[in-house]
């Protein structure tokens, strides 16, 4: 299997339009993976080094999509372009 390291990114606050952040849900085990699949690729937290996209066939960026993770609590992101600030 090949590994992934995610970046990590400072949480945004409520100013940021079309950002959905996954937080661990209280039950979140040791083996608590956001998506498990049957690829062979895995992608892990920038910080600590816990894989949060587990079994992936591809990886590709999506702006605004944010994994917190369960074990340091770092928010990572798909590498890629940081999510848009909204203009007022």
């Amino acid at each position: 299997m090949s590994t992934i390291a995610l970046q990590v990114v400072h949480r945004p606050a409520g100013d940021v339009e079309n950002v959905r952040v996954f937080t661990p849900p209280l039950w979140a085990g040791p083996d608590h993976a956001y998506i498990s699949g049957p690829g062979e690729l895995n992608s892990v937290c920038g910080s600590c080094g816990r894989t949060l996209l587990r079994g992936l066939r591809d990886m590709h960026h999506i702006p605004g999509l944010l994994f917190v993770c369960p074990e340091c609590r770092a928010c990572n992101a798909i590498p890629g372009r940081p999510p848009t600030r909204r203009h007022r």
